[in-house]
């Protein structure tokens, strides 16, 4: 071998060591970013409001898809048989116990 073919062979090595850092790094940086557990612990009650955003905004897409499951459910029924004044009641009941449990 060359002079020049054991430089390109090393350059080669390098440049494929420096690759393999670089997505281990990018990897290691998304796993942080996506952790939400350190974020939620420092601002619980910023969780609790985007949770609530994302709910609202997602609720319209949820009971659309409800209504074309499970309309022939009895258990969506049963639900939609109750009067309005206890499915309310039903829904803080829930949301009371979750957020006891966190």
């Amino acid at each position: 071998m060359s002079a020049i073919d054991l430089l390109l062979e090393r350059e080669e090595e390098r440049a494929i060591a420096d690759l393999e850092r670089s997505l281990v790094g990018i990897g290691e940086t998304l796993v942080s970013a996506a952790d939400l557990r350190s974020k939620v612990c420092a601002r619980p009650w910023l969780a609790v409001a985007g949770a609530a955003v994302g709910g609202f905004f997602a609720s319209p897409l949820l009971i659309m898809t409800a209504r074309r499951i499970g309309s022939s459910s009895t258990g969506a029924r049963a639900l939609a048989a109750l009067p309005p004044n206890l499915r309310r009641q039903l829904v803080v009941a829930s949301l009371r116990s979750v957020l006891r449990s966190s």
